[in-house]
């Protein structure tokens, strides 16, 4: 159900944006899929033009071209180099028919504060654009927005300001027919439900296994592990819970968003220890709870920015803890341990989306982040794992009372 949507036909690919441009007469918003608004916009480094002036086609100096998706941290821009922290002009010219259907523009992930206008209207704003850090409020939440336009010429232009975020500039934009677009992000925020519940309802079934059965302490960890990750889901795609407590700031909701991987990170060594417990597991361990300790303090203490820049290195004691576990695992199968193979199964899949996940975070490429699907597929397998378990010690039950 979840991927049923991205089946459709992608058919002709769109124009592609050069120079500022983009041409769609005779593009087919009805049958065609939704376009990604990919390509060299123009850029305008530490200006807020008013929308106005491209609507009488006035020209402005210090204009360059930057690629999106992409943040203007990370590609140099004319030659130059972009501080994180500033704000600049978007500026896209795209034309079409007259005879278009209602339409609809969404926008994932721009940092840290927007306004995006459709000719001189503002139709979308995310935190409140500044030219310092005492005027930018920022905001992190996917939008939308839809609108019938009213010429053959649509000029899109977006303010950004970002003065505590590490990134910096406009992830991706998508334009396409109205129910389209609503179809997407329904389906997104679906998706997000489905796996938190999902994942919820495991993690507390197994919380009152441990209460039932205090000696196994990995479904005590392993419970608080799910939990954990469902908060997370909340936290990102879509950002529900962000939606929900609409009173708390961005700031705190990115900090709460980062403590969920140190905390995972160890709830999860944890119910690794106690499920195989291998004597050699346990100063790894330790290790691992000593850098999550220091990451969490330094989450909490430092700025956004800065938390950001220090969490790769977090990640990278991430993935050579899971190749420890993954040594483990094999070292379980070859001695025979029960389940121990479908362990391995379900952990070479959470090991594939930690790596995407961590390359992506790190601006290696551009992509979907996965972990939350590989965390279920992981916690779905351990869940049928801990039923065999259980399974087998009441026939064994049954055996010697018999």
């Amino acid at each position: 159900m979840a991927f049923c949507g991205y089946g459709e036909k992608s058919g002709t690919e769109p124009p592609v944006i050069r120079s500022g441009e983009l041409n769609l007469r005779g593009f087919n918003f009805t049958e065609q899929n939704l376009i990604v608004l990919e390509g060299e916009w123009e850029f305008y480094w530490e200006q807020l033009i008013d929308p106005k002036a491209f609507l009488s086609g006035e020209k402005h100096s210090l204009g360059l071209y930057c690629e999106i998706p992409s943040f203007w941290t990370e590609k140099e821009i004319g030659g130059k180099r972009f501080p994180a922290f500033g704000y600049a002009t978007y500026h896209l010219k795209v034309e079409i028919d007259e005879t278009v259907p209602l339409l609809g523009i969404s926008i994932k992930n721009v940092y840290s504060a927007y306004a995006l206008y459709l000719n001189d209207t503002l139709i979308i704003e995310n935190g409140t654009v500044g030219k310092n850090p005492e005027s930018t409020v920022a905001e992190s939440l996917p939008r939308t927005a839809f609108f019938k336009p009213d010429s053959d010429v649509l000029h899109i232009t977006v303010h950004v300001a970002n003065f505590s975020n590490k990134y910096a500039g406009i992830s991706e934009i998508k334009l396409g027919q109205s129910d389209k677009i609503a179809r997407a992000v329904n389906l997104n925020i679906t998706q997000d439900a489905v796996l938190f519940g999902s994942i919820s309802v495991i993690g507390l079934y197994h919380l009152l296994l441990f209460l039932l059965r205090r000696r196994d302490k990995n479904l005590l960890f392993f419970g608080l592990f799910c939990l954990v990750v469902a908060i997370r889901t909340l936290l990102m795609g879509e950002r529900l819970l962000r939606s929900a407590f609409f009173f708390v700031d961005t700031n705190s909701m990115f900090i709460l968003e980062y403590l969920t991987v140190p905390l995972s990170a160890v709830l999860f060594s944890s119910f690794f220890y106690y499920h195989y417990r291998m004597r050699w597991y346990f100063w790894i361990q330790a290790v691992l709870i000593i850098l999550s300790v220091l990451n969490v303090c330094v989450t909490i203490i430092t700025p956004l920015a800065v938390s950001m820049m220090l969490a790769r290195f977090y990640y990278i004691a991430i993935i050579l803890m899971c190749a420890f576990v993954l040594t483990g695992i094999v070292r379980a199968i070859i001695q025979k341990r029960q389940g121990a193979l479908i362990f391995l199964i379900g952990f070479i899949i959470i090991f594939s989306t930690v790596v995407n996940d961590v390359l992506i975070f790190n601006r290696v490429f551009i992509g979907s982040y996965l972990l939350p699907f590989g965390l279920f597929s992981f916690i779905f397998s351990q869940a049928t794992l801990i039923s065999i378990y259980f399974a087998a010690a009441f026939k064994e039950t049954e055996r010697l009372t018999r």
